[in-house]
């Protein structure tokens, strides 16, 4: 009998970042999620996120839609949120597998802006990983 083991990254979860309900956007809004992966023990791999599917986001600035109103926010890998968690070299998170489910945090931040019309704003983010 034999077995042979390959580099292999699985996305076992991703829990949404749900910012909560808010009157207005007078003050920064915080939140966080959870993306939880199994990678084999001693793969290297990073995770990049997406820039969204909210209209004109980018992963400097993101947006949750309603129609055409939108809410900004931004992700990072830290959180003091300082650390951008995007597409690049430069914002995204890398480690090393264990052959065990390892978590991710994700801290998300709505800083103050317009408030727009009362409504529900969501966005969809994909989760990237590259071993």
């Amino acid at each position: 009998m034999s077995i042979t083991i390959e580099n292999s990254c699985t996305i076992v979860s991703a829990s949404d970042l749900d910012f909560g309900t808010v009157g207005t956007l007078t003050s920064q809004v915080t939140s966080s999620s959870t993306i939880v992966l199994n990678c084999t023990t001693g793969a290297p791999y990073t995770i990049t996120l997406d820039a969204g599917t909210g209209s004109g986001g980018t992963t400097s600035t993101r947006e949750m839609t309603n129609g055409s109103e939108t809410v900004s926010y931004q992700l990072y890998s830290d959180a003091g949120l300082t650390q951008p968690w995007g597409l690049t070299v430069s914002d995204d998170v890398s480690s090393t597998g264990t052959g065990v489910n390892q978590n991710f945090t994700v801290f998300g931040a709505v800083p103050i802006q317009a408030t727009p019309s009362a409504n529900t704003y969501t966005d969809t983010i994909g989760v990237v990983v590259t071993f």
